[in-house]
């Protein structure tokens, strides 16, 4: 919250505290990350994270979840005064790192509480469906902070964007879904307190420029070829360099099961499977494997090129690894839901939701 001419601006989780509600912040990446950070952060750039985290501290607010806190010791930082983490036990919060145990321990009344479920971003739900997941952390926040003056929590599922700039539709859907499976949780929470509780469901920006429609399929999607994809393509970009790692001299034959392990790709000819490789199709991975290999096994040339083949196999495309201008999806339920019909421009939803709180 800071604008142009650097003057310190007021978020609705601000306006909420300070009409004595209590005020959780949630999401799958790092606690002073954009996103959760302009919900309590004043200052003129979102990469900061060290000042963002003494903002955190200073917010007052009385949960923080999911993610870990970005650079928390950064000693090079020109305010540093010491780690987060110690600073927040000083103010007063209780502070439980990578404990799920010692979070869901916890009773009301306990004070306020920052809980991590990892030391950066949460796992991708993909590769690690069993870690700690958002919906788990917005549980615990709803049975701490509900009280007779009510509260404002703002849950981002962070990745979701993260996966989409990297055009992987399978680990984005997965994300979604985890994303969902909070939104449920808020849900019942809604459906037992249906008059005072509001559920609003919304995104920044799209990101990718994400189609169901790819020429290679004409008019037909198989969506469910997704499911061939094991992890994220992150996760196989990982792999795949442990196999260069094991053999400097690894050809593309070499790469081949690594390929059909994670994408469930079919190599040879003559396969009926829809996931076998045409010869145009296996000389778009071949050369994608040649610049890969030839920058070391890093960067996501390869991994890039294998997801992006999955997904234009399924009746999926993108246009862009950058934030687009189409429009998102805002859907409310509950108490003044109506207020969101329509076509609206995403700053009225702030100024929307500060008069629900005042």
């Amino acid at each position: 919250g800071v604008n142009p001419k650097g003057e310190r601006l007021e978020s609705v989780a601000e306006v909420a505290r300070d009409s004595g509600r209590k005020v959780g912040i949630l999401t799958s990446v790092t606690l002073n990350h954009a996103t959760p950070a302009a919900f309590y952060g004043h200052n003129r750039s979102r990469g900061n994270y060290y000042d963002l985290g003494l903002d955190l501290v200073e917010s007052n607010f009385d949960f923080f979840g999911g993610g870990g806190i970005g650079e928390h010791d950064n000693k090079k930082a020109k305010s540093y005064k010491g780690d987060i983490y110690g600073l927040a036990a000083q103010k007063g919060y209780k502070v439980i790192r990578r404990d799920m145990d010692a979070l869901n321990a916890l009773k009301p009344g306990c004070g306020k509480v920052i809980a991590t479920g990892a030391d950066g971003a949460l796992s991708y739900n993909l590769d690690a469906p069993g870690s700690p997941r958002i919906a788990d952390f917005l549980r615990k926040a709803i049975e701490l902070l509900d009280n007779d003056k009510g509260f404002f929590i703002m849950l981002e599922g962070g990745k979701i964007d993260w996966v989409c700039h990297a055009n992987d539709a399978a680990t984005a859907m997965a994300e979604v879904a985890d994303l969902d499976a909070a939104v449920k949780v808020a849900l019942e929470f809604a459906r037992k307190n249906p008059r005072d509780t509001l559920v609003v469901v919304t995104g920044d920006h799209e990101t990718g420029g994400f189609t169901m429609g790819f020429a290679g399929t004409a008019y037909t999607s198989h969506i469910g070829r997704l499911n061939a994809q094991k992890t994220s393509g992150e996760a196989f970009a990982g792999a795949a360099k442990k196999l260069l790692r094991r053999n400097a001299d690894a050809g593309f034959d070499d790469a081949k099961p690594l390929l059909s392990e994670y994408f469930g790709f079919v190599f040879g000819e003559g396969s009926k499977s829809p996931l076998a490789l045409t010869e145009a199709e296996c000389g778009e991975l071949e050369e994608a494997f040649v610049r890969w290999k030839k920058g070391g096994g890093k960067g996501g040339a390869l991994s890039r090129a294998a997801v992006k083949l999955l997904n234009n196999k399924a009746g999926l495309a993108w246009t862009s690894d950058a934030h687009t201008a189409l429009p998102v999806e805002t859907s409310a339920q509950g108490a003044g839901a109506g207020a969101f019909s329509g076509m609206i421009d995403n700053t009225d939803i702030a100024k929307i939701l500060k008069e629900f709180v005042r």
